[in-house]
């Protein structure tokens, strides 16, 4: 069991380590962690977080927490159990980038939201052909 213990303090250990890059960089690199639930950062603020790549977990929903982030400018998120994306991903004015790579098949994505993303992409002389 202390071996247990030990792989759990490891773990809490680096996903301090990655929140405290991303307060510092402004880049939340969560990638391939297998992660279920979005981790709580208590010692760092991540509002100002510009690229948040929660791509290969287990995530079943958009964490309400990167909704949050007004600067997001990409949301990766390929490689998920998502079933569907908020509205609140349509009301990130700075994203420019949604990595949603085999997600869809799973999603439910508002028509709402892509007229959102859409006009947020065209405004911001993004391409979208």
């Amino acid at each position: 069991m202390n071996g247990h213990n030990n792989i759990h303090s490891q773990l809490t250990k680096s996903l301090e380590r990655i929140l405290e890059d991303a307060y510092l960089s402004g880049e939340l690199k969560l990638s391939g962690r297998k992660l279920r639930e979005f981790p709580k950062p208590v010692k760092f603020d991540l509002s100002d977080t510009v690229v948040a790549d929660l791509s290969k977990n287990r995530f079943s929903d958009v964490p309400d927490e990167v909704t949050t982030y007004v600067y997001l400018e990409k949301l990766l998120l390929s490689q998920n159990i998502i079933r569907s994306v908020p509205e609140t991903v349509g009301g990130l004015q700075s994203l420019t980038y949604l990595d949603l790579r085999l997600v869809l098949k799973f999603a439910f994505l508002n028509t709402f939201i892509m007229s959102i993303l859409t006009f947020n992409l065209n405004s911001s002389g993004i391409d979208l052909r």
